[in-house]
């Protein structure tokens, strides 16, 4: 005989597997890519637009885009308060 708590974690099981093969049937995480790789090209170009008539000198426009893009990784993953999803 299977107990009530059995029974509800089968239950549990099988609707959790049910959503994870809808969401791979939806392709989610493909779509999910997709759009984080059109911000990311936005956000490019709105720097790339930001700094385009500074006259800067490459050395210096190297260093700008390199500490830019340091700033972006470190975000990457975090919330828009800053906080990492996955350790607060």
């Amino acid at each position: 005989m299977d107990s009530t708590e059995v029974i509800a974690y089968v239950a549990s099981t099988r609707q959790t597997a049910q959503i994870a093969k809808m969401a791979i049937d939806a392709r989610v995480a493909e779509r999910a890519a997709l759009i984080a790789d059109r911000a990311a090209e936005l956000i490019a170009a709105a720097f790339e637009e930001a700094i385009v008539d500074e006259s800067l000198p490459s050395e210096q426009r190297a260093r700008i885009v390199r500490r830019f893009t340091d700033a972006l990784v470190r975000l990457e993953g975090k919330t828009i308060d800053g906080r990492d999803p996955l350790r607060d």
